[in-house]
């Protein structure tokens, strides 16, 4: 019997001005995370501006 992986999916599709929603707090403050093994989507003519945007959000400077 095979095993199945099921990775829960956020249906929304998101844009520059909604991206920082896919994100939750870190324990380093004012550091954001994705959760992990998680999939986004955004919408494909904001894809690199979004992920320039998660790129900032989740670094620590």
């Amino acid at each position: 019997m095979s095993t199945v992986n099921i990775i829960l999916t956020n249906e929304n599709i998101y844009i520059l001005a909604t991206i920082s929603e896919a994100l939750e707090c870190s324990s380093i403050p004012r550091v954001m995370t994705l959760r992990l093994n998680s999939t986004i989507r955004v919408r494909t003519s904001e894809w690199k501006e979004c992920f320039v945007e998660l790129g900032e959000s989740c670094a620590v400077k």
